[in-house]
């Protein structure tokens, strides 16, 4: 019976392995172009000296609380990465 457990339970998990991987791949990418178009909106912001002074606050505003939810994140997945580790390493 204990076997039937450690082989469901090495199915379950690595599905669930598989899909941490392409979570943290697609993060990846989504962090890389966030970064770009957060750069690239604070830059045209700062280029346009016709736009509203509001706007461009705005603007940074946004860019910035991009780049920290970003790396909020990316800390998150960090977390999570690293506890899974863990539980598993200590079932082992």
């Amino acid at each position: 019976m204990s076997n039937t457990k450690e082989k469901v339970a090495t199915e379950d998990q690595k599905p669930l392995v598989q899909e941490i991987i392409q979570l943290s791949d697609d993060f990846g990418e989504f962090s890389h172009i966030s970064a770009f178009l957060g750069h690239a909106l604070a830059n045209a912001l700062a280029a346009h000296e016709w736009l509203d002074d509001d706007i461009i606050a705005g603007g940074r505003l946004c860019s910035n609380w991009l780049q920290k939810r970003t790396s909020q994140l990316r800390d998150e997945m960090r977390h999570v990465q690293e506890r899974y580790i863990e539980e598993h390493e200590e079932q082992a």
